[in-house]
């Protein structure tokens, strides 16, 4: 395993695609099983959202501590041809994820995505679902969206320059999609952000 930090940008976006991963294991959603696990997943993700100063370390430390902790609990052993066969779509949505994380700047469809898959789009949003307990679209969203935090964070961009290095072509929906994971409009989220830098 290699963790290179080349930069901010580079670093938000392996930890954002680390923490989809984390969506698709299902011990860590057993918080009774596996406490610390769930603990330290919890704070991974609030770290990550909070975005405070040095936040890139922190990010860095927690997923060590998290691979220790899970080969230290052996959480990932499949044991049976069950689990077996939700690791091969668990596989198979990790691909779709890999695309995403190549492709997201472009325009993409579910049918792209079920494409990637060789699926039909119906199948294949059952499929995502199963895995993550999102659709695919709410998925490419959410890692747009962190994307878009990094470039309003790191640059002097403009909202709509933004958008469409994100690849959002529709600089309302853009905005409502924004404040709908963030809870505030890209701009309040650029000021808040370059001006923690600053002081």
């Amino acid at each position: 395993l290699k963790v290179a930090i080349n930069s901010p940008a580079s670093l938000v976006i392996r930890t954002s695609q680390f923490a989809s991963l984390l969506w698709l294991n299902a011990s860590f959603a057993s918080a009774y099983k596996y406490p610390l696990l769930s603990a330290l997943k919890k704070l991974m993700f609030e770290v990550m959202d909070k975005r405070q100063t040095g936040y890139e370390f922190f990010t860095v430390g927690l997923m060590w501590q998290l691979f220790g902790q899970i080969l230290h609990d052996h959480s990932y052993t499949v044991t049976d041809m069950a689990e077996r066969r939700n690791a091969k779509s668990t596989e198979q949505i990790k691909t779709v994820l890999n695309y995403i994380r190549k492709n997201y700047a472009s325009r993409l469809t579910l049918a792209d995505l079920a494409d990637v898959l060789n699926l039909s789009p119906e199948h294949f949003c059952r499929l995502f679902h199963s895995i993550t307990g999102k659709s695919p679209i709410d998925y490419l969203n959410y890692y747009r969206i962190e994307c878009a935090c990094e470039l309003l964070s790191s640059s002097q961009k403009s909202i709509t320059e933004v958008a469409y290095s994100c690849g959002f072509n529709d600089l309302s929906y853009f905005n409502r999609i924004f404040k709908r994971y963030k809870k505030v409009t890209p701009g309040h989220y650029q000021k808040t952000m370059l001006s923690k830098k600053t002081e």
